[in-house]
């Protein structure tokens, strides 16, 4: 009997037809399932070849089924050989072979064979992530997702990863730039937390800070006082009737010398023929000697000839007998 060309098969008991579309066949073709299906392309019917699925493909003609690309690969539809599966979004690695997720801080937001791309400093994302946009600012750290990530300034924190802002300590606080933790923050010098509320309070008067951090004030050295919320151990100053010695020292004015105000200052000497005690304070704690007569502070004179006077003090002079 007469035997149907290549590429052509029965179709009917009359004559020879072509084979379906996107196949081949020998010579002797007797129905279309004779005919074998081109690379990337496999039998949707019996009669018709259709295009291997996305994520398949098919390297031989023939009428076997399309083979599934490795894991975490696409390939496009009538893919030709596992050469066309490439690694997905999120996944790197050579065209054909298995597919290896980008670890986290890392992304790729292409398909193929090219490496994931670190996040920008600062940033970091999860596993196989696809987008720049996955890469968030970590603590300690204010960005927009994907852009450059900024540390937050002394005084403020930033505690989970993502696009919210610094927040700052709070008042007469401070923290460490990149603080990631409201716990970072601390009393400024010159303050320290409340026993009541926990809150930074100045330094009372007498006490100082010299640094941020919560511990308590320190007392002046003795002698010398500061104002409220001082951070110095130089806005420690002498008390009234001290002065300062050549080590530091908060010492008291000598003997016949006062010094009324607080300060560094030199004593003052108290006007001639009075004295004081050690440690004066005001002028009126100079006082006329025996033979002078005169208001506390003020100017002494002496006795006229036929008076006399036999304490210190601002009594007046007596007459001889």
């Amino acid at each position: 009997g007469c035997l149907c060309a290549a590429n052509f098969t029965w179709g009917n008991d009359t004559h020879c037809q072509p084979c379906p579309l996107y196949s081949s066949g020998p010579t002797g073709s007797r129905i279309p399932r004779d005919c074998a299906c081109a690379a990337g392309y496999t039998w949707g019917s019996d009669t018709a070849c259709q295009l291997c699925p996305q994520y398949t493909f098919k390297n031989t003609s023939g009428d076997q089924n399309c083979t599934q690309c490795p894991a975490f690969a696409v390939s496009p539809a009538g893919a030709r050989d596992v050469t066309d599966c490439v690694c997905d979004l999120g996944y790197s690695g050579p065209d054909g072979r298995p597919c290896t997720g980008c670890a986290a801080g890392k992304f790729k937001n292409v398909t193929g064979s090219a490496a994931c791309t670190s996040c920008p400093a600062h940033a970091a994302s999860p596993a196989n992530a696809t987008t720049i946009a996955a890469c968030r600012c970590l603590p300690g750290y204010t960005g927009d997702d994907g852009g450059p990530c900024t540390p937050c300034g002394a005084g403020t924190y930033k505690n989970a990863s993502g696009n919210a802002s610094c927040v700052s300590c709070g008042v007469y606080t401070t923290s460490p730039a990149n603080a990631t933790d409201a716990a970072h923050c601390s009393c400024v010098a010159g303050f320290t937390p409340s026993d009541e509320d926990g809150l930074c309070e100045a330094c009372e008067t007498g006490k100082f800070k010299n640094a941020s951090g919560n511990h308590a004030c320190r007392a002046c050295p003795a002698n010398s006082t500061s104002p409220p919320g001082a951070y110095l151990a130089g806005n420690c100053t002498c008390l009234p009737g001290f002065t300062r010695d050549g080590d530091g020292d908060c010492v008291p004015c000598p003997v016949g010398q006062f010094k009324p105000a607080t300060g560094d200052g030199s004593c003052t000497r108290c006007p001639t023929h009075a004295s004081s005690p050690a440690g004066a304070t005001a002028a009126t704690n100079c006082t006329c000697g025996l033979g002078y007569f005169g208001a506390n502070g003020e100017a002494c004179t002496a006795c006229a000839v036929g008076a006399y006077k036999n304490t210190s003090g601002a009594d007046a002079c007596t007459p001889c007998p």
